[in-house]
């Protein structure tokens, strides 16, 4: 066994060093561009590539089911019949819906609408803005989206005086990777973010006035406002991570996987109601309890689609498939566990890509003889029978051979082609299952690694066949040499071969590792 292994090593080891060490690199580089969230664009590229790959989940699962948050969607039709599509909503229509909601009961609502005073709304105090206090009051806790920054900072007082009711207030971005949404802000103001930690909070009676004991999620907004000089400001400090007191360095962005059962539409089916008109006064459809979180929004603008795992997705919907995601608290792949992959893919990529290349070399080879064969024989009409069988043989051979090497040198670029598919096929179906692993940069590197040695290879297996054919005929007449000549080991044929994978590879393999893992 040790003899076999000591063979396998001589004969396969500098291979292996060379692929494990452009494995090691692209792994690491891979890692330190992800940690820096310089790969997302690729994640999602791939998502809207691959989102027809295969079909959804099986209908009858959905894990997050018991996550799962009422919706009240202000559709098309209602948008139509109970709002006159007015833009922005009617505020009276927007009193009655709210009003509707709370007889529900619910204990967190998280509405993304803008309900920010309109223009006729600004010199007299409002009834829309007296509801949410009273609710508040109640005990419902309460956030909405924070409206659009306007020059004139004509709301900023309006915030400050919701926020000193005990409303809360959050992001309503919801972030896109290369048009697709793929992970989800976790220590962001979102609102998903907010209503969860809402949601996780001690039932406790809130108080009049901003009681920020703690900087959070939260209170980001509020807190941020009390000071902002601007909206603009303020719209700047949403977008921020949180950041612990006394902390004047921001806080990186920390992102987790958008569980795609999460936001599978199939799954919203059971928890969804419509807003209606009922009696003249905008309503919500059935009389079922909407469950202790609701979100509130509206599916009738056509310009607020997302891309997801499983298609297009309203944003009312992202934000209560992003809740459902961060309540089931999403696996994700530890990064060392991706990177072992990565470089045990790359390794087998590696031998896969070059024994394609040394095939194709080494087909190249015998059909140059063939024609060489072909092209230095004489006329086989003034040759004896026997040549000139063995002329029409080389000529077939030539002709067959050369065709075969075409298709093998097709094949050989179909390969990675074949499993760049299977990788977006695949990641699609990780993803689907809660674990996001992009195998396409490893694919290509480790291809144009193999492709960049084609030439290498081919001088190899040369050096190879007349190293054996020399090393035989020397042990039949000295035996005694074969034991004080030795091949160099596997890092010096290395080295002498590949010098610039010892030389710049293996270098840069560790200078990508420790950005990857350096403390932030």
């Amino acid at each position: 066994m040790r003899r076999f292994l000591a063979e396998g090593w001589n004969e396969h080891g500098t291979h292996l060093l060379h692929h494990f060490i452009a494995a090691v690199m692209l792994a690491s580089m891979m890692q330190a561009l992800e940690t820096r969230h310089l790969l997302e664009w690729l994640d999602g590229a791939m998502l809207r590539v691959s989102a027809g790959a295969s079909g959804s989940g099986s209908p009858e699962s959905d894990p997050g089911k018991r996550y799962r948050p009422g919706i009240v969607d202000i559709t098309p039709d209602a948008f139509s019949a109970v709002f006159q599509e007015r833009r922005p909503l009617d505020r009276d229509r927007l009193h009655e819906l709210l009003e509707a909601i709370s007889r529900r009961h619910p204990e967190i609502l998280a509405v993304d609408i803008d309900v920010s005073p309109a223009i006729y709304e600004r010199d007299a105090p409002r009834a829309l803005d007296q509801l949410l206090k009273r609710l508040v009051q109640s005990g419902m806790q309460i956030a909405l989206v924070l409206p659009d920054p306007s020059d004139a900072n004509v709301n900023l007082e309006w915030i400050r005086a919701r926020c000193a009711d005990g409303v809360h207030f959050a992001s309503p971005l919801i972030t896109e990777r290369m048009g697709a949404v793929t992970r989800i802000d976790i220590n962001t103001p979102s609102l998903a973010a907010i209503a969860l930690q809402l949601a996780s909070r001690p039932r406790i009676a809130p108080t009049a006035g901003p009681a920020h004991a703690s900087p959070n999620l939260a209170d980001q907004i509020c807190e941020a406002a009390e000071h902002a000089q601007s909206e603009h400001a303020l719209a700047d400090t949403a977008r921020l991570p949180a950041s612990e007191p006394g902390e004047s360095k921001p806080e990186p962005r920390e992102t987790v996987p958008l569980h795609p059962a999460a936001v599978a539409m199939r799954n919203f089916i059971p928890t969804t109601s419509d807003v209606v008109l009922a009696d003249g006064h905008a309503g919500v459809a059935g009389t079922a309890a909407l469950g202790p979180v609701v979100f509130v929004g509206g599916s009738y603008d056509v310009g607020d689609n997302f891309e997801s795992a499983q298609g297009p997705v309203q944003g009312l919907y992202m934000h209560a498939a992003s809740y459902t995601s961060l309540a089931m608290i999403t696996s994700e792949v530890h990064r060392l566990g991706v990177l072992a992959g990565d470089i045990v893919l790359g390794v087998i990529l590696g031998f896969l890509f070059g024994k394609a290349w040394e095939s194709y070399g080494d087909r190249t080879r015998t059909v140059q003889g063939h024609w060489q064969q072909v092209m230095t024989a004489k006329d086989p009409m003034f040759g004896i029978n026997g040549k000139r069988k063995s002329l029409c043989r080389a000529r077939t051979d030539a002709v067959f051979g050369l065709l075969a090497n075409r298709i093998w040198l097709v094949a050989t670029w179909v390969i990675p082609c074949a499993l760049a598919a299977a990788a977006v096929y695949f990641a699609h179906w990780f993803l689907r299952e809660g674990w996001w692993i992009n195998p396409g940069p490893i694919i290509l590197g480790m291809f144009l690694h193999a492709m960049s040695l084609r030439h290498t290879a081919a001088k190899g297996n040369e050096k190879h066949g007349h190293g054996h054919e020399h090393g035989a005929r020397e042990h039949a007449l000295e035996p005694h040499l074969s034991n004080q000549k030795r091949e160099p080991g596997a890092f010096k044929e290395l080295l002498i071969e590949h010098p610039g994978s010892v030389i710049a590879q293996l270098p840069l393999a560790a200078i990508f590792l420790a950005i990857a893992f350096w403390p932030r």
